[in-house]
């Protein structure tokens, strides 16, 4: 990945990792709260009561854990664990995947956010494997991957990007 046209984040997320047949294949949808349906509307201006209005928002959230969990230990069962080093538009660094070889197609569903959970899905291609510190890191590129959630890999990476502005600036 080129940083100077593709930015990218440096990071370290938890990822799961299956095989694929094809470059081609199309990712499975994981639908969170957060992705699936949008932001839950803000129920604070209606005339409801307050004590309804924080109760209802609290089962809200509540729900919304519970759709978490479930995804979560769905992921667990049929994919093996990884850590995304690094994030960007075009694909991701690998680190603790085992033996895939270049050229080993892949689904890739990243964690971005535990709560609220917030996953992505992508397909693609090992494209090569270097090594950090001793380990092997693969970078992986994207084949396929739904437009909500490269826009999601965007927002994460400027989201990221200023973090890291606002340490050095202020020194944090």
């Amino acid at each position: 990945m080129d940083a100077a046209s593709h930015p990218i984040a440096v990071t370290r997320l938890r990822a799961h990792v299956r095989p694929v047949s094809s470059p081609d294949a199309q990712p499975r949808s994981y639908a969170t709260p957060v992705s699936g349906t949008g932001p839950a509307p803000d129920i604070s201006e209606t005339n409801l009561h307050p004590a309804l209005a924080a109760y209802l928002q609290a089962m809200s959230d509540k729900l919304d854990m519970l759709l978490a969990f479930q995804s979560q230990s769905r992921l667990d069962t049929e994919y093996s664990p990884a850590e995304v080093l690094e994030i960007g538009t075009e694909g991701l660094a690998l680190a603790s995947v085992g033996d895939l070889p270049p050229g080993q197609c892949l689904e890739v569903v990243v964690e971005l956010s535990q709560f609220p959970l917030s996953l992505l899905a992508a397909v693609g291609v090992v494209q090569s494997v270097e090594t950090r510190q001793g380990e092997p890191v693969r970078r992986f590129s994207f084949t396929r991957i739904r437009e909500e959630d490269l826009e999601r890999i965007v927002q994460f990476v400027f989201r990221e990007e200023r973090a890291r502005i606002r340490r050095t600036k202020w020194g944090e």
